[in-house]
């Protein structure tokens, strides 16, 4: 199951901690190393103060402050061409209602390794 793509930095934005702790060790498992951000507007900082090297983004859809479409479309600004995985419980029509947010892919919560394994490399490839 270890990703293709291996080994690379993603940048994981999820609020919920426990979430943020399981989808991390999931990721580490998995053999990325992971920059953490607890908010899109903590991941924007991080991006625009420190510009660390990443070549994807894992994004919670619903957080506090700044969703995940908007946290996308800003790091994507910051790093056009990024490439990025929007995490959600909410049915992927639902959330994606008016929002317009192209190479972006849908991961449905709650999901396992081999769901996440997956949506990486669809969202390489």
């Amino acid at each position: 199951m270890l990703n293709r793509h291996a080994p690379f930095t993603i940048l994981l934005v999820e609020d919920e901690e426990t979430l943020r702790i399981t989808t991390n060790h999931m990721l580490e498992i998995l053999g990325f190393k992971v920059i953490v951000a607890e908010t899109g507007i903590q991941a924007i900082q991080l991006v625009q103060r420190e510009n660390p090297d990443f070549t994807l983004v894992i994004s919670d859809f619903r957080m506090q402050h700044m969703d995940g479409v908007t946290t996308m479309t800003i790091l994507r600004e910051l790093r056009p061409g990024l490439k990025g995985i929007l995490c959600t419980g909410t049915p992927k029509w639902d959330c994606m209602k008016g929002h317009t947010l192209k190479d972006f892919f849908y991961l449905g919560k709650p999901f396992g390794m081999q769901e996440l394994d997956d949506a990486i490399n669809q969202a390489l490839a």
